[in-house]
């Protein structure tokens, strides 16, 4: 009995280390974690490239940022800019960081234009522990 007991010890200390660094971020795809600053910017990649797909198809009902890459957007100094693990207190981003499916949200806020006036914009993007976003309506 001795010998079945120790097997499992190892796997099951081998499944917990595991899942601790799928809950802390880590990407075993790259084999590395993504830094707050690689996921801001990759999140300010997608707001730009969201908001250019808006404007073709809503034309006159979009908000039109002022910015066309991601250095411009940061060197309008937004109001907000960072990442959060949480956006509600709620146990689906716990429960999506423990399966891997998210790392973190990226809040940014910052000031577009809607109708020839200033408008300020507040989004928020999931982005997954390899970096990439994450839309679960996808």
């Amino acid at each position: 009995m001795k010998i079945f007991k120790k097997p499992f010890y190892f796997m099951l200390l081998l499944g917990f280390v595991f899942e601790a660094l799928i809950y802390t971020g880590f990407c075993f795809k790259q084999f590395q974690y993504v830094s707050d600053d690689e996921k801001i910017r990759i999140a300010i990649a997608y707001v730009l490239e969201k908001n250019r797909k808006n404007i073709i198809e809503y034309k006159d009902r979009s908000v039109i940022f002022p910015f066309n890459t991601v250095d411009e957007f940061i060197a309008g100094k937004p109001t907000i800019m960072g990442t959060a693990y949480s956006l509600d207190q709620g146990g689906t981003d716990c429960l999506n960081r423990l399966f891997g499916y998210l790392s973190s949200y990226v809040v940014l806020e910052f000031i577009g234009v809607y109708k020839n006036r200033p408008e300020k914009v507040l989004t928020s993007v999931a982005i997954t522990n390899c970096g990439d976003v994450w839309d679960p309506m996808d």
